[in-house]
């Protein structure tokens, strides 16, 4: 079972039908692959999985309107590598068989499939061939490629015709379509290209910047050697006409001049001091600008003499982070089609018109909508949604302001075009009057953690970084008695969220970063706050821009550093002053990220690697290890020198490699082997973890899927990484994110994979998938606090989660082998409750799981007795409640809720383990030491636990 979705239809004909396909269609950095298509025949309560299991991400899926087994989908393949499970598939009997009826390599797959809304035999669909390398870097190493392409058929998937008449006639990247419903012979397309963002190639340059004035155009600025300068015009002239056509403002006279070539000769009527004069102009080819491009904007673009919108100028014709500005089609010539943007058919796909450049950051985004009934109203998303009120010709984004950023879904009600439903990086948006108001969904659990942070207050606070929404704060329970409710988080810092790391001695000091390294810190009880960089580097991430605040562009110093998107820091466990992350080395500070300075040497195995993880042993200070996105594995016990490439350490006698302790692989890795006979190519290092309770002893996780591997790799070392042993035992398919190793049972580790929370009680000799009600998703880290026996989990797509773990960490061999073994329960506090909050939330209001306020009773059978019974004794060993127990082999659960047993008619009863209201309504009992007694077929076992009350102070 997978999380991750690319594309999900319901039947038109039957409701209960829906259909979904795994594995999300964009190609960014964090996306998750899927195991093929699932349907479900009672409206999504089971599902079943019908096939392309090796489809891994799925761009499309459209349903017969009046045949629900008839199903198209759209499989794009895998992202970083090669397969042949792509194209376009069809069924005509609900699932039980597919037939590939569009292929075009094993490169590339379908992105987006559009059914004509009257005529289901008509398809137009969109190819696209991408691939992502093993760096996480904003956009795929291939995004743009001949395979990618527009499709259509009009028999149903019989024959294909290649749609190309008025569209780009360089390659094409991703695509997006969409028929207009009352009349499908009108159709869009938003098209990315090669010559996206570019100026026309032969577009005539004159030089002037212009700005709006009462007659025409007034001359802005007239750059040196430019032929606006050479032919005479001057600064304040004001432009009429242009080849004897008059034009009143700026961006008319600009497109005017866009239309001719270099080389073409135009005769300007301007007035200067109120005197009416004639130039000749030969247009030249535009310089580049520092931006790389030309556009109809100048750098100032308010301003001018006349206090309007100048035009001209050298600014790049791309969006933010890519793809190309919206309404520039007038400035780029004869010939703009072939930069791309939005295109309209009034032919069902057969000839086609550019109608705007807009398509901003394609590869993420090319998700265009036309409004069901009106033309007029068209729809782009993107890093922020725009809006068009006059058929295209013209893209604001006003529309869509405050509304967080990067849209992804809108479905408009072809019943009602004032009825949207958006789907973006902040979660759900609805507007009932047409994009003019947007109400926040706000109350799912959907967050897509990288990490997360436990503050060392026993009634603690969790810190965590998101995909896109920065870096929050919550309690880990509400002050009310509820779970944690929106307006409990405090926003710490933002862009993409990752690591979040609380002071142990200073539960209101927060480490956090965003992308790249941007590191800081900040004390919520001062407010003072800092950034955290290494001071002799010019910070650029793999040649990009300066990453984060204290980066420093002019540094004089010829080293570079390079940071991962999600950079790794720790505060060592021996002085949590000492700070370290890594780059493409390994950094440390001795206050607080202050003076950070580099203590390693390069650790990457190539020019573009950067620093994935790091851990310090707890037992000794001054080993460490550090590991890289390119597999580089490295280790010092000199803290900061002498630092081992453990990729390149010497091999030993397999014969020896028992006295490690670990199992071997099921892939035949023997044991005490050089990590690269276990890990046979360079990947990406996902996490390490020192022991606590040996030293010499280490873990790491790798995941492959970058590296076309999917594999889990989990492995440990008892010899400080001179030899290893694989322990994935029988996790099953998905890539390994994160390892942890018990604080309190040495032989109990956690491993979050790609696909849910593992758990071995052997040091990985078997794993036990641990979810009960957690959702199948991707675990991304697990923090445990350091007393209480709570730990929580980052899921990348259903937020954070905790649970005591207290219970299993009792559960040794021994313990599990007896007959009967009851477990010490965790205390539990009365907490006192707080006032009562406000919310703006109303019906859409997110609360959290209220944590568990009863006593939590566990005990473990080795068979199912023929008689038990369970009690509660308090301090003076008298019995005070009996609880029915419907008992199983393995492990079993109960809970009290501090109640005695019920008083009917002057004497005792057994009651069942839940009860209402009360004097212990506020939970827990009253405060005391108790016992727990377990009895199985006369056999008797107990444990002792305390209730206590609040420890804060009034």
């Amino acid at each position: 079972t997978v999380v991750s979705i690319g594309a999900v239809c319901v039947a038109p004909s039957d409701s209960n039908i829906v259909w979904v396909g795994t594995g999300e269609e964009n190609p960014r950095n964090s996306v998750s692959y899927g195991d093929g298509v699932y349907k479900s025949a009672d409206g999504g309560k089971t599902w079943k999985n019908m096939g392309l299991k090796e489809s891994f991400q799925i761009g499309s899926i459209v349903v017969h309107p009046t045949n629900p087994d008839v199903v198209y989908v759209g499989v794009l393949g895998r992202l970083y590598g090669e397969n042949e499970d792509r194209g376009l598939y069809k069924t005509t009997d609900g699932g039980k068989t597919w037939e590939k009826i569009h292929y075009v390599d094993e490169k590339t797959g379908v992105i987006a499939i559009n059914m004509h809304p009257q005529d289901p035999n008509t398809l137009i669909f969109a190819t696209y061939e991408r691939q992502r390398d093993g760096f996480d870097t904003n956009s795929p190493a291939k995004k743009i490629a001949p395979g990618s392409g527009i499709y259509r058929t009009k028999d149903g998937g019989r024959t294909f015709e290649k749609l190309t008449k008025g569209l780009p006639t360089n390659n094409l990247g991703r695509v997006g379509i969409d028929y207009f419903r009352k009349n499908p012979d009108v159709v869009f397309a938003i098209v990315e290209c090669e010559m996206m963002g570019k100026p026309g190639e032969n577009v005539g340059w004159s030089g002037i910047i212009v700005a709006d004035s009462k007659e025409g155009a007034t001359v802005a600025q007239v750059p040196e050697k430019s032929p606006a300068a050479e032919a005479g015009l001057k600064k304040g002239d004001v432009i009429l006409e242009v080849n004897g056509q008059a034009f009143k403002g700026a961006s008319k006279v600009i497109e005017s001049i866009c239309q001719f070539e270099v080389g073409a000769t135009i005769e300007v009527f301007y007035k200067r001091a109120g005197k009416r004069a004639k130039i000749s102009m030969k247009l030249a080819k535009a310089p580049t600008s520092s931006q790389g491009g030309r556009s109809r904007r100048g750098r100032g673009s308010r301003g001018g003499t006349s206090g309007g919108r100048t035009y001209g100028g050298t600014v790049r014709y791309t969006g933010r982070l890519g793809g190309q500005g919206a309404n520039l089609q007038r400035f780029q010539g004869k010939h703009g089609y072939e930069h791309g943007g939005i295109f309209r058919s009034d032919d069902g796909g057969t000839s086609w018109k550019r109608i705007n450049s807009f398509d901003p950051r394609p590869m993420y985004f090319s998700q265009f909508r036309v409004d069901p009934n009106d033309t007029k109203f068209q729809y782009v998303l993107g890093i922020s949604g725009a809006k068009s009120v006059d058929g295209g010709d013209t893209f604001t984004s006003g529309p869509f302001r405050g509304v967080h950023a990067d849209h992804h879904a809108l479905w408009i009600d072809p019943n009602d075009s004032d009825h949207l439903i958006l789907g973006c990086d902040g979660g759900l948006y609805v507007s009932y009057d047409r994009a003019k108001t947007w109400a926040h969904k706000n109350h799912m659990a959907i967050g897509q953690f990288y990490h997360v942070g436990i503050g060392p207050r026993r009634d603690y606070s969790v810190y965590g970084g998101l995909q896109d929404n920065g870096t929050w704060g919550a309690p880990h329970r509400g002050s009310t008695g509820s779970g944690a409710i929106n307006e409990d988080w405090i926003r710490i810092g933002g862009g993409d969220g990752f690591l979040a790391i609380v002071d142990p001695n200073d539960a209101d000091l927060i480490y956090f970063e965003s992308q790249n390294g941007a590191t800081r810190r900040t004390n919520l009880r001062t407010r003072e706050s800092g950034s955290i960089r290494p001071a002799s580097s010019s910070n650029r991430q793999r040649g990009g821009p300066p990453a984060g605040r204290g980066a420093q562009r002019g540094a004089s110093s010829p080293r570079r550093y390079r940071y991962n998107w999600r950079t790794p820091f720790i505060l060592s466990s021996h002085n949590s002053k000492i700070y370290y992350n890594v780059g493409n080395r390994v950094f440390r500070s001795l206050d607080r990220g202050t003076n950070l300075k580099s203590i390693s040497p390069e650790i990457t195995t190539g020019s573009r690697g950067s620093g994935t993880a790091i851990s310090e042993s707890p037992i000794n200070a001054d080993v460490l290890y550090a590991g890289t996105d390119d597999g580089g594995l490295w280790m010092t016990k000199k803290g900061d020198h002498e630092w081992v490439n453990l990729r390149k350490a010497i091999a030993v006698d397999e014969g020896d490699g028992a006295k490690n302790g670990g199992a071997p692989s099921d892939d035949s890795s023997a044991a005490g082997v050089p990590f690269t006979d276990i890990v046979k190519k360079p990947m990406w290092i996902s996490g390490i973890e020192a022991s606590r309770h040996k030293e010499g002893r280490v873990y790491v996780t790798v995941d492959g899927h970058r590296s076309n591997d999917d594999d889990p790799y989990v492995l440990v070392s008892e010899d400080f990484g001179q030899t290893w042993s694989s322990i994935r035992g029988n996790l099953p398919r998905g890539s390994t994110r994160v390892v942890r190793e018990d604080r309190v049972n040495e032989n109990l580790l956690y491993v979050g994979t790609e696909f849910g929370l593992y758990i071995s009680l052997n040091r990985g000799k078997d794993w036990t998938r641990f979810h009960n009600n957690l959702p199948t998703v991707a675990v991304h880290e697990i923090a445990q606090h350091a007393t209480c026996g709570d730990i929580v989990i980052a899921t990348h797509g259903r937020s954070l989660w905790s649970i005591d773990i207290a219970p299993v960490r009792q559960m040794t061999a021994k313990a599990v082998a007896e007959d009967l073994a009851v477990f010490k329960p965790s205390e539990v506090i009365r907490w006192r409750r707080g006032s009562s909050r406000g919310s703006s939330g109303g019906a859409s209001r997110f609360t959290g799981q209220i944590p568990v306020r009863s006593t939590q009773i566990f005990f473990n059978l080795k068979k199912v007795p023929g008689e038990l019974k369970v009690q509660i004794k308090d301090a003076t060993d008298k019995v005070i409640r009996d609880i029915k127990v419907k008992a199983v082999a393995g492990l079993n659960r109960v809970e009290w809720d501090g109640r005695p047993n019920p008083r009917t008619g002057g004497t005792g009863r057994t009651g069942s383990s839940r009860s209402r209201g009360g004097r212990f309504g506020r939970g827990g009992g009253t405060t005391g030491t108790y016992k727990v007694l377990v009895t199985a077929d006369g056999k008797t076992k107990e444990a002792s636990f305390k209730i206590s009350d609040d420890p804060r102070p009034r």
